[in-house]
Order: C-alpha cells, then structure tokens, then sequence
C-alpha cells in the first residue's frame, strides 16, 4: 500500500482512546483536523505538546486536534511524562499495531499531517516546527 502524500485522501483506519473505546481516525467533518504523530520515547514530541496546547487555543474552534502516539506499551502512552502530557485537551489516541507509522511510513517523530474537510492532506510537515505548523493552520484557514 503507498503512504500517502500531500492531495491524497488516506484510508480510515481505527485506534483506541484513553477509555479504550476505539475510534476512526478519518471522519469528514466540518472541521480541519491537525494529526499530530508523536512517540513517548521522542523528546521532541514531548516538547511539542506545549506548543500544541498553544495552537490548540488559538485554532481549536476551526481545527479538529488529533494526537497520535506509537508508544509500545499501552501504559506508557497513558502514564509516561503525564507532568506534559496533562496539556491534552483534544483527541488523543494509541496506535497500538504501529498501523498509522507503517502506513504514513513515518520516521521522524513529531510529525503532523493538516487534511482538510473533505479528508485530503494539504501539508506534511516531519519533525519539531511549531510556527510552520500555525502557519499552515492558518494559511488553510483564510
């Protein structure tokens, strides 16, 4: 299967909540939605949740947040660094197979995806750059 890029539309795929319930990650909506890929074991995905917190206040109400954590162990995405994690205030969810890093072929962590409503990805960018992140917030949201 090709990982997706810029213009495509991915396939839906599901990933669990901190309740445990397990939810689609592709839902068209009326919103935008930032997929933030980050991994406990990252320092920098670490570091990057205070600044989506940031983002996440600024766009909130126009971008739907989505964190997307490739921890190994279930208690490591719950309980790890809680002391940052706590910032979390939107979507959060576990990829427990390593499905999504295997399909976006991800290797650099943190690494965000922008879609649109309509589900197509308009940006990538790969690794810690919180002002491109809000600059392509923003740019999409004129």
């Amino acid at each position: 299967m090709d990982k997706p890029k810029k213009g495509d539309q991915f396939i839906s795929f599901d990933l669990e909540t901190k309740s445990g319930a397990i939810t689609q990650v592709k839902q068209l909506d009326e919103k935008y939605r930032l997929l933030a890929f980050v991994s406990s074991s990252c320092g920098y995905s670490l570091m990057s949740l205070s600044e989506l917190s940031k983002l996440h206040k600024k766009h909130g109400k126009d971008v739907e947040f989505v964190t997307i954590w490739d921890d190994d162990e279930k208690d490591t995405w719950q309980n790890y660094r809680n002391d940052l994690k706590s910032v979390i205030e939107w979507t959060d969810l576990w990829d427990k197979t390593n499905f999504a890093s295997n399909y976006f072929d991800l290797f650099i962590s943190p690494s965000f995806y922008i879609v649109d409503k309509n589900g197509y990805i308009i940006e990538i960018i790969k690794g810690f750059y919180p002002k491109k992140v809000d600059k392509a917030l923003s740019k999409c949201l004129i």
